[in-house]
């Protein structure tokens, strides 16, 4: 075997590595040994050191909710969901909003609920909504009111939970149901936790060069990635201790991978979001001046759209 060699560490990650032969190479931080355990257990875990907390902000309408209004919205969600008699465990449901502090919220309780999520752009086309319902055949489907006019004449056939973002809408279509009122529900909770290697999530690949695809993601893929990056070598962010808790923006869209990756990430380490529904100059710049931002995950389109802005190029006056 070679003689092994050490790679300076890589900046703030403290990524370190060191060639075991030529075709091997290999961390130098110790293996971790990951729980098995569903998704929404793994990010609760230490629910308690931080129940009181801001965990999601909208910075449209500043809804706001702690650590335990998240817990237990999505509890009422997976209740809602678990106690529907059209839903049966490994079934799918789909989401599409744009990044709004519930989304979160319908993802884990989703999981919790033992159902798959597929999450849909809320850009696309109506001939790419259908495609994609095609693919994944949601039995549910949660959305904005102001989108159902653009979406109602591709998703009839499917049941729907609407949600409210920049004002209250009173009048909603024949059988859909408010999620307001999901979190109103005293329905009792039959548990339905996913097992390892059951398949929780359905994302979309880009297309590339043809349709989108449709990709399976089990709760062991979820679970195992999240804690790996979470751990003190590699994450970027610190543990919420005291009054001390780190705050991001949730710029990246939730219904791309990376976009909630992030989310469940900071959850699990007591972190403040601060959501962004769709990306403009102006709002990022008014988060920068008014968040105390401690770190932020980007694209290269948006780290192309942020580096230009003249008021980084020239400066402006932070809250830091």
């Amino acid at each position: 075997m070679a003689t092994a060699k050490r790679l300076p560490r890589l900046g703030i990650s403290k990524i370190a590595l060191r060639y075991l032969s030529d075709k091997i190479v290999r961390s130098i931080i110790k293996d971790n040994t990951v729980s098995k355990q569903s998704l929404s257990d793994y990010v609760w875990k230490n629910l308690d050191k931080w129940s009181d907390k801001t965990a999601l902000v909208c910075v449209e309408t500043k809804r706001s909710y702690s650590y335990l209004d998240v817990y237990k919205k999505s509890n009422k969600i997976a209740n809602f969901l678990t106690n529907s008699k059209d839903l049966r465990k490994g079934d799918v449901v789909a989401t599409i909003l744009p990044n709004v502090p519930e989304y979160a919220m319908i993802v884990l309780g989703a999981i919790q609920a033992g159902l798959k999520i597929t999450p849909l752009n809320p850009d696309y086309t109506r001939e790419e909504i259908t495609h994609c319902l095609k693919l994944s055949k949601p039995k549910l489907i949660f959305t904005l009111t102001d989108l159902w006019p653009n979406i109602y004449n591709v998703v009839q056939n499917v049941p729907i939970v609407l949600m409210n973002h920049r004002k209250e809408v009173m009048d909603i279509p024949a059988g859909a149901v408010k999620l307001s009122e999901v979190f109103d529900n005293t329905c009792p909770f039959k548990n339905r936790i996913s097992d390892w290697n059951d398949v929780i999530y359905l994302p979309y690949s880009s297309g590339t060069t043809g349709l989108f695809k449709c990709i399976e993601l089990t709760n062991g893929n979820l679970v195992s990635t999240i804690h790996h990056i979470s751990v003190p070598e590699f994450r970027i962010q610190t543990l919420t201790d005291g009054n001390n808790q780190d705050v991001f923006p949730a710029i990246l869209p939730m219904h791309h991978i990376f976009g909630i990756h992030t989310v469940l990430e900071n959850l699990t380490l007591g972190c403040k979001a601060i959501t962004i529904p769709k990306f403009n100059k102006e709002t990022f710049i008014d988060v920068l001046e008014n968040e105390k931002l401690t770190h932020c995950y980007l694209a290269p389109p948006l780290s192309i759209a942020i580096v230009i802005l003249p008021q980084l190029i020239f400066g402006f006056q932070c809250n830091y």
